[in-house]
C-alpha cells in the first residue's frame, strides 16, 4: 500500500470496529493488516457474540418448473420459528424480527420468540428465511409438501438450511416408474454455476446437458436425474456450487402402476468420512441404507444400527465392501420395528442415507429418506407439520451424553426433558402432535433425527430427517490500528 494511503487509513481504522462473519458465510482473518505487523500485544482478541442474521433457504415445490413435465398437484408451505428461550446458551439484547420471503416478495413475519410463521410456495420460486437481532440465535424452518390422493400421494418435509457451497443427495432407484428431480436454489444476488455428477452402483456415470448449470440470482433449476445420466439402481448426486452458494434436494416420487409407492425430499447428507450416522427415528417395515464411495479406493464399511442398549450388526451384511466411486445398497429387513439410528464406519471416507417405507394392505404406501446427521453443537431443532404425529431419536458417538429436549406443544406451550445414553446408543422420544422440537446437548457429537406421520383409510403418510444445527453465535473481528 502507498504510503498517503497508509497514513489517510491510520485516522479511520478505529481500534474495536467490527466485522459480523455469519456461520456459513465467508471468513474473514483475525486481523486486518494495513503496512508493517501489529504487535502481538496490541492485537484485540476476536469475541463470540449472538449471532444478528441468520439466513435459510427453502428449495421451493419440488415437481415445479421441470421442462416438459407436467408438475404434480399439491401444496407447499414453509415453516419458520425460533427457539424458545429456555434452550438458548445465548442470547441478543436488540429487538429481532423473523421474515419470511417468497420469490422475493414479503410472505410474513414475526417479532415474537417461539411465534411460527408460515407462508404458501406455489410454483417455481424460492423461498427464503431471514432473522435478525435478538430473534437471530436459533432459527430453524421447514418445507413441507403434501398431494392428498391420486397416483402422486405421499407427504415429503426437508429443512430449509444455511446455503452452502456443495450438497451430497441419496435417493431413487431404477424403477421405470419412478422419478428422481434435482432441485437447486440460489437465495444470493448473483448468477451461481453449478457442476453437478452422479455416482451409481456401477460407478460414476455419464453426465449429459446438465453437468454445468447457471442458476439465476433468486432463482432455481430443477431437472430430471434420468434426464441428466442413465437410470441406476442406487443413485448419488453430488452438486458443487461456483460463485455463491446453493440449497438442494432430491425428490424420489414413486408409483406402481397406478398406486402411489410415496415420495419425499432427500436433503443433503454430511460429506464424506469414516463415520456417518443416520437417525431413522421409527423403522417398521422395509427399508435400506445407501452408502457411496466418492472417492479413490475400494471402502470397507461397517454397519450397526444403534439401540438403547448400544450398537448391533445388522442382521445380514453388517460388514460390506464398496469399489471406489460406486454406491450400494444394503437391506434393513429383518430389523424389529422400533426406533434407531445407523451407524456408518468405514476405512475411506463415505456418503450415506437411510430410506424407509410404510406400507399397508390394499392402499397407497409412502417413504421417507433420511441423510447423514451432523452432530448438532450447541442446539438443534426443527418445527413439525400441522396434523402429524412426530417421533424424536437422539444419539451420541464414542461416549456416553446427555441432552435436554424442549418440545414447543401444538398450543404454543413449551416443556423440557432430559434424556440420555451410553455410547452409540439411541434413545427415542414420542412428541405426539407438536409443533416443534428442539435439542440442546451437554456434549459434542449428539446428533437427532425427527420422522413425522399422518394418513388413515387412504395410507399412510411419512417423512423423517435430521435435524440441523441452529446458528447461535458469530465472531467479532477487531481491525486494529496499524502504525508503521
Amino acid at each position: 500500500m502507498r504510503p498517503r494511503v497508509a497514513t489517510a487509513l491510520r485516522g479511520t481504522l478505529a481500534v474495536g470496529a467490527v466485522a459480523a462473519v455469519l456461520s456459513g458465510a465467508g471468513q474473514l482473518p483475525d486481523e486486518i493488516a494495513v503496512g508493517s505487523t501489529v504487535a502481538a500485544a496490541a492485537r484485540p482478541a476476536p469475541a463470540v457474540v449472538p449471532a444478528r442474521q441468520v439466513l435459510l433457504a427453502c428449495p421451493g415445490p419440488e415437481t415445479q418448473g421441470v421442462t416438459g413435465v407436467p408438475p404434480v398437484v399439491g401444496t407447499s408451505t414453509m415453516t419458520a420459528v425460533t427457539a424458545p428461550e429456555q434452550a438458548l446458551a445465548v442470547r441478543g439484547s436488540e429487538p429481532g424480527e423473523l421474515t419470511l420471503t417468497v420469490a422475493g416478495t414479503p410472505a410474513g413475519a414475526a417479532t415474537e420468540r417461539g411465534r411460527p410463521v408460515t407462508a404458501p410456495l406455489a410454483g417455481p420460486v424460492v423461498g427464503q428465511v431471514v432473522a435478525r437481532g435478538a430473534l437471530a440465535p436459533g432459527t430453524a424452518a421447514l418445507q413441507t409438501s403434501l398431494v392428498g390422493d391420486g397416483p402422486d400421494r405421499g407427504l415429503g418435509a426437508t429443512p430449509c438450511l444455511t446455503p452452502r457451497a456443495e450438497a451430497w443427495l441419496l435417493a431413487g432407484g431404477s424403477e421405470t416408474t419412478r422419478r428422481e428431480r434435482l432441485l437447486v436454489a440460489n437465495p444470493g444476488a448473483n448468477a451461481v454455476t453449478v457442476d453437478v455428477e452422479v455416482f451409481g452402483a456401477k460407478g460414476r456415470l455419464p453426465v449429459s446437458g446438465g453437468a454445468r448449470v447457471a442458476v439465476p440470482p433468486h432463482g432455481r433449476v430443477a431437472m430430471l436425474l434420468d434426464g441428466i445420466a442413465p437410470q441406476d439402481a442406487a443413485p448419488m448426486v453430488h452438486v458443487v456450487a461456483t460463485g455463491g452458494q446453493i440449497s438442494a434436494v432430491l425428490e424420489d416420487g414413486w408409483i406402481e402402476g397406478t398406486t402411489s409407492r410415496g415420495r419425499d425430499d432427500a436433503t443433503t447428507s454430511e460429506p464424506p468420512s469414516t463415520l456417518q450416522v443416520v437417525p431413522i427415528a421409527v423403522l417398521s417395515g422395509a427399508g435400506r441404507v445407501r452408502i457411496a464411495v466418492p472417492g479413490d479406493g475400494e471402502a470397507v464399511v461397517q454397519l450397526s444400527v444403534l439401540t438403547p442398549e448400544g450398537p448391533t450388526p445388522l442382521p445380514a451384511d453388517s460388514v460390506v465392501r464398496v469399489p471406489a466411486r460406486t454406491t450400494r445398497d444394503v437391506t434393513l429387513n429383518g430389523i424389529p420395528a422400533g426406533a434407531y439410528a445407523v451407524q456408518v464406519r468405514a476405512d475411506r471416507p463415505v456418503v450415506s442415507a437411510v430410506l424407509v417405507e410404510r406400507r399397508a394392505a390394499g392402499v397407497p404406501s409412502d417413504l421417507a429418506w433420511i441423510g447423514s446427521a451432523a452432530p448438532l453443537g450447541a442446539l438443534g431443532g426443527t418445527p413439525l407439520p400441522a396434523g402429524t404425529r412426530s417421533t424424536l431419536v437422539v444419539t451420541g458417538a464414542a461416549t456416553s451424553w446427555s441432552a435436554t429436549v424442549h418440545v414447543v406443544g401444538a398450543t404454543g406451550a413449551p416443556s423440557s426433558q432430559r434424556v440420555s445414553g451410553a455410547a452409540d446408543a439411541a434413545v427415542a422420544v414420542d412428541l405426539g402432535d407438536a409443533a416443534a422440537v428442539w435439542v440442546a446437548p451437554d456434549s459434542s457429537q449428539v446428533r437427532a433425527g425427527v420422522s413425522v406421520e399422518a394418513g388413515g383409510s387412504a395410507g399412510p403418510l411419512l417423512s423423517a430427517w435430521a435435524l440441523p444445527p441452529a446458528v447461535l453465535t458469530t465472531t467479532d473481528v477487531p481491525v486494529a490500528e496499524v502504525r508503521r
